[in-house]
């Protein structure tokens, strides 16, 4: 699970929509009919008083603690269709980072 949390906020091709990490760790959940964290697992973790969307604060801190220093890679390109959604893409942070050039 190191460098999860590099490659979020992420375009989520079944939902069309892009989410987050919080999102995907909730679909991840629905996905396999369980709950984010089981009881001994909030145990273990000593996170027995969170619940509900602290557990995914909690996991998405978590997560992003151990992506810390790491580099975020782009998916790779697979087809014709991406290519050009990422060339779309690169263009428009372009456009943007030109818009505004004392922004990082």
């Amino acid at each position: 699970m190191r460098g999860v949390a590099a490659g979020y906020p992420a375009f989520d091709k079944r939902s069309g929509k892009t989410i987050d990490l919080q999102d995907r760790s909730n679909a991840c959940g629905v996905e396999h009919q369980q709950p984010v964290f089981a009881a001994e697992s909030r145990l273990l973790l000593g996170l027995a008083a969170l619940t509900g969307a602290d557990e995914l604060v909690a996991l998405e801190l978590y997560l992003s603690d151990r992506t810390a220093g790491m580099p975020a890679e782009p998916p790779a390109v697979t087809t014709i269709a991406d290519r050009a959604l990422r060339h779309r893409g690169q263009k428009l942070i372009f456009r943007v980072r030109a818009s505004r050039p004392y922004a990082g």
